[in-house]
Order: C-alpha cells, then structure tokens, then sequence
C-alpha cells in the first residue's frame, strides 16, 4: 500500500515538472520507475503509459489529461479573434458589449482545465467589467442589433470615446495580468499567446 502511495506521488511529482521543465526533468524525477524509451518513444509518451511496477489503473489513465495543450489555446485565440472580427464591423456604440460576449466566449473555450484557470478567470472578469460599462452607460433608446443568435447594446453616442478608453484599460489589464501570471515553461508559451490575442481586440477600440 505504501509503495503504491509513493508511486502516485512520484507520477504526480513526474507530471508537475513535465508542465514546468519539459519531459527530461519529469524522467529523472521518476527515475527508475520508469522503462527506458524504446526506439521512436518519446519521453512525454513514456509518461502518459502505463508503467507495471508503478501499478497503474486503467480509470488512472483515462483522468490523466495534460494541463496544456495547442488546441484549446488556439480555441481560446481563435474566439477572441471572432470577436475581434465581428466586433469591430460593428457600429462604435455597439462594440463594447460585443467585445464583453466575445471574451466570456473565449473564457469557456478554456474547458475548465486546470492551468488555464487563471486565464478563465481574467477573461471573465473582462467581461463582467465590460458589460458593466455598457449598463452604466446604455443607450435605452437604441435598438439592439441581433447577430448570430446574440443580442448586442449600445452606448450612448455621447459617451462613445469615454466608453472606449475605459475599455481599452479593462482590456489593457487583462493582457497584463495574463502575462504576469506566466512563470516559465508551457504556461508561459500557452498565457502568451492569450494575452497577445486579448490585446489584439484593442485596435476596434481605438478605430
């Protein structure tokens, strides 16, 4: 019971340094508990196989799951991208709430992974924070222009420019944190190309 305790942990130990150090320092924590590559192997397959001596169960291997990976950061930057795109062929007054649907929608492309937690949560506050704007400053007279199956609000006219430098801010902090919370390592690479992509939707802002 104790050695299959420690084995746990040491896959555990293995899969944390596989994120932060790549696949030679996740091989040498485990050390001899695990086979050496056969021809064509990679150490990142050797990791996510099962190893006999370490007793590993089939409903073990069927939770493992990266915590990275290419196609739900490019989910994320693809749909930040949409709204980029729809958004900005929008009238100005509209932009603001379309932009906030646009990152709650790339806040759930994440899939509730466990590193992209803190991306869900920056761009979920982004959003919260954008909607709120647009409520503060509504247009109640404007008819809302419907898209897609979505509903977008206008702002007032008047408050066209003050709505806009408002936003780039919450758009400006949200790139910001993103990068900030990028250590090192995968996370780095992935919270990058999030963040360049949140900056991106600036440019409709400012046109």
């Amino acid at each position: 019971m104790f050695e299959e305790r420690l084995a746990k942990f040491a896959r555990a130990v293995a899969v944390m340094m596989f994120v932060a150090a790549g696949p030679q320092a996740a091989m040498a924590a485990l050390g001899p508990d695990l086979p050496d590559p056969e021809e064509g192997e990679t150490p990142a397959l050797i990791l996510m196989a099962p190893v006999a001596t370490q007793q590993t169960t089939v409903d073990e291997l069927k939770s493992f799951r990266l915590a990275f990976s290419d196609s739900h950061t490019s989910a994320v930057t693809r749909r930040l991208g949409d709204a980029e795109r729809e958004c900005g062929a929008l009238p100005a007054e509209y932009r603001a709430d379309c932009l906030a649907q646009g990152f709650r929608s790339a806040a759930s492309a994440t899939g509730n992974r466990p590193d992209y937690t803190t991306a869900q949560s920056e761009l979920n506050k982004a959003s919260r924070s954008l909607s709120s704007l647009v409520s503060q400053n509504e247009d109640k007279a404007a008819a809302p222009i419907r898209k897609g199956g979505k509903t977008y609000r206008a702002v007032k006219k008047a408050a066209v420019k003050a709505v806009a430098a408002k936003a780039v801010a919450i758009v400006t902090e949200t790139e910001t944190k993103l990068l900030r919370s990028a250590s090192g390592g995968l996370r780095k690479t992935h919270y990058a190309r999030i963040a360049q992509a949140v900056g991106s939707t600036k440019k409709i802002l400012r046109s």
